[in-house]
């Protein structure tokens, strides 16, 4: 009689559950078929200096599984949304003359993940709540009031948002907010209708090579493994090499898990996760015409794109935009991914993780080299300027930080400084972790609201 080893057995296993993921596959695409144009999908209710590695934000666990509409353009004709595309037009960018007494207020920054964007929604929020503005933000959310891939519209002010500062929560027409900084997938229309005007756009994006990583232990893919295959790859980077061997089988596995209460929530995070928070479906990113197209609107809509590899030359761009002075961007980082849950990752895999995400890798490609080139235009003062700036993040670090504490909550483990004893409450605003200021943040746009 022929042995089978418990490795065949896994094999077999693997074989067989592709078979079915494929059937299951082709059921919902016929499906799909029927659907309406807004399609009913799984999706969430909300959801340092130099040298010092960045993460992107920790998040609570749902409440309960609900499922939320989410806009789909897939069901639009493709060759309407390359019109759409083709014909969006470049919004003008009258950027003021910095004059010490003009800083810009009304900004939003569309928050992509794992891309060192909690620490940017930090200097932000500290920067809109001492000045008391007001944020669009989720007012069933007082942790982080992140809307998620929750869909934008005309009605999002009334049934979603907290009430502006001196606002009445019955005036809903003057629903108008000055910042806005929490999770969100770009949609510019539904968010200018709740802007004030004028108002800048940003975003970060980060080298897929490294945020794929990070994003493969935050919202741990591997959950999507057998058993046996846990016991079998041990080590991050081992688990990370096998998801890659299979991405697309282990991917199709994660739409049948719950993560935050929501079925199938990881799928969208397990491939080009950071072109669907700016708005492009999936549907869309093996269509290079389309993806050309996409970035050529966001080359056209945004003010400013930063990259997390070169944070601080962001800070300046982001600086002289606006206005702001250097002590409006000063910066700890913020939730950062615990110092022993990293291995060591070979450039080789890191290559396969682009690979895997060549649209982001593509995204991130073009506006790395428009960041280079908004420097150059910023002249020779900027490398000066960036040594200065510098100088003042090591002066923060030294006055304002403690020591560095591991916390947990679920199934999330990330790092953040104490801030400095005795420091001041300026160390504080800049220090303190993200959930400390938003709370802060939520409870004064609460409290100074009108009743009328």
């Amino acid at each position: 009689m022929c042995e089978v080893r418990p490795n065949q057995l896994i094999f077999l296993f693997l074989v067989g559950a592709v078979v079915l993921s494929c059937l299951f596959e082709r059921f919902g695409l016929m499906l799909r078929t029927m659907t309406p144009m807004h399609v009913a999908q799984r999706t969430p209710q909300a959801k340092g200096p130099t040298g010092r590695r960045l993460e992107s934000v920790h998040r609570r666990p749902a409440l309960a599984s609900r499922t939320v509409l989410v806009r789909s353009r897939s069901a639009i004709p493709r060759s309407q949304f390359l019109n759409e595309l083709q014909g969006a037009a470049t919004l003008a960018r009258d950027h003021p003359t910095c004059d010490g007494s003009n800083p810009q207020v009304n900004l939003v920054f569309v928050k992509t993940h794992k891309t060192g964007s909690t620490t940017l929604s930090h200097i932000i929020n500290r920067f809109g709540y001492t000045r008391g503005l007001s944020f669009a933000i989720n007012k069933k959310s007082v942790h982080n009031g992140h809307l998620g891939y929750i869909p934008l519209g005309k009605d999002s002010p009334r049934e979603t948002f907290l009430p502006p500062i001196g606002v009445s929560k019955y005036a809903i027409t003057k629903f108008k907010y000055n910042l806005m900084t929490v999770h969100v997938r770009y949609d510019r229309a539904a968010i200018d209708s709740f802007m004030k005007s004028p108002t800048r756009y940003v975003t970060i994006l980060r080298d897929p090579g490294f945020q794929f990583e990070s994003a493969f232990s935050h919202f741990q893919f591997d959950d999507a493994f057998l058993t046996q295959e846990k016991k079998v790859y041990s080590t991050a980077t081992s688990r990370l090499a096998r998801f890659l061997d299979a991405a697309s089988f282990y991917r199709e596995r994660l739409k049948h898990l719950n993560w935050e209460g929501q079925k199938g929530l990881r799928w969208y995070y397990a491939k080009n996760n950071q072109m669907y928070d700016l708005g492009l479906d999936h549907t869309y990113h093996t269509d290079q015409e389309v993806v050309d197209a996409y970035i050529r609107k966001l080359e056209a809509e945004l003010d400013l794109v930063l990259i997390t590899e070169y944070y601080d030359e962001s800070l300046l761009l982001l600086k002289s935009m606006m206005c702001w002075d250097t002590d409006d961007v000063l910066y700890v980082a913020k939730n950062m991914r615990p110092p022993t849950s990293a291995d060591t990752v070979p450039e080789s895999l890191r290559a396969r993780m682009r690979k895997w995400n060549a649209v982001d890798a593509k995204l991130h490609a073009h506006f790395n080299r428009s960041l280079w080139e908004r420097i150059e235009r910023y002249g020779p003062a900027f490398q000066s300027d960036l040594a200065k700036f510098r100088e003042e993040l090591e002066s923060v670090f030294q006055s304002c930080v403690g020591d560095l504490k591991i916390s947990s909550q679920g199934r999330f483990r990330y790092s953040n400084y104490r801030v400095r004893a005795g420091s001041g409450v300026n160390c504080t605003l800049i220090a303190e972790s993200k959930s400390s200021l938003f709370s802060s943040i939520w409870g004064q746009q609460a409290q100074r609201r009108s009743i009328n």
